[in-house]
């Protein structure tokens, strides 16, 4: 849901390729690392990871520095000229959800 509010925000088109999310060893164990088990992972909105995005002249730097600190930064899309949210698996483009995450005070 963040990566199409960013999208709304920004006024570019953002691709997430649910493919490329990482999934912790224990997920992957319980739920698999199938399509279902990779959009369930990131539609569920219980998530506590920082989405960003940057010019890619500023890669490198960016790989530098979290290396020095030892995060774990994780490409999974990118940005382009147009509007609003596009979801692909190892290249296929899918359907988005209605529903991309826990929605706060709604009825949802």
């Amino acid at each position: 849901s963040e990566a199409d509010r960013m999208a709304g925000a920004s006024g570019f088109a953002i691709t997430v390729e649910i493919d490329a999310v990482p999934l912790s060893a224990a997920y992957a164990e319980a739920a698999g690392t199938g399509r279902a088990a990779r959009m369930a992972a990131v539609t569920a909105g219980d998530d506590y990871e920082l989405l960003f995005a940057a010019e890619p002249r500023h890669c490198n730097a960016i790989m530098e520095l979290a290396d020095k600190h030892r995060l774990a930064i994780t490409r999974i899309g990118g940005v382009q000229s147009g509007i609003g949210l596009s979801l692909c698996d190892k290249g296929e483009i899918i359907r988005t959800p209605e529903v991309l995450g826990w929605e706060h005070n709604s009825a949802k």
